[in-house]
């Protein structure tokens, strides 16, 4: 099955599909909660995690240019793929730093917002490879 997306008659390829899903699932996930300790939530922006989003720019803007941002293809992969890679380092300490000792017992609070950010990281990573791999 082949999945064919054009935007101002570009076609795009499997990389850029995922890069721009992770993107949208990304940002829905800011609005979810971050924090959840049953009666008491706190979304991206109470937690100002938000500003990971702004690693999701470089590689979308990639997606929508076709030139190559540098002369060296290395630092075209480094900060591509780098991006996804820190975005998902990130998310993974915020959501460790998010574990408490309550009433005797160790419990992670990150909540759903925080995972699907992680898993859309992750996505952001692999969409960036093979967007790197297919314009080397």
């Amino acid at each position: 099955m082949k999945i064919d997306i054009k935007i101002n008659s570009k076609d795009l390829d499997k990389g850029q599909i995922i890069i721009l899903i992770s993107t949208f699932l990304a940002f829905i996930s800011l609005f979810l909660p971050w924090v959840n300790a049953a009666f008491v939530t706190a979304s991206a922006f109470q937690m100002h995690t938000f500003l990971f989003m702004l690693l999701y720019i470089f590689p979308v803007y990639l997606v929508f240019n076709k030139k190559k941002f540098f002369i060296d293809p290395t630092h075209n992969f480094i900060f591509e793929v780098g991006s996804g890679v820190l975005a998902s380092f990130f998310t993974i300490i915020f959501i460790f730093t998010r574990s408490t000792n309550l009433f005797g017992h160790s419990v992670n609070l990150a909540g759903s917002g925080s995972y699907l950010f992680l898993f859309c990281s992750l996505g952001l990573t692999y969409g960036s490879y093979l967007n790197y791999q297919k314009n080397r």
